[in-house]
């Protein structure tokens, strides 16, 4: 699995947006990268969800019920 570390996000926010953020900041949005990341990267291998938008939105129903179930609703 890929991670997303605090010092790539720093580097592309101020490439493309000419913005400094502070370290806990970068942290988050690093690790928020990385847990989807983890979340998707076994759908990638038995989907065609990045070409097909039937099929990605299959694969999000199919998460949101899990969560609802986990969630006891």
């Amino acid at each position: 699995m890929n991670v997303v570390g605090k010092d790539l996000i720093k580097k592309i926010l101020a490439e493309l947006q000419g913005i400094d953020i502070d370290n806990s900041a970068a942290e988050r949005i690093a690790a928020t990268a990385t847990s989807i990341n983890k979340t998707f990267k076994p759908l990638g291998a038995q989907s065609f969800f990045d070409t097909e938008p039937a099929q990605f939105n299959r694969e999000l129903n199919e998460l949101a019920e899990k969560s609802e179930l986990e969630n006891g609703r």
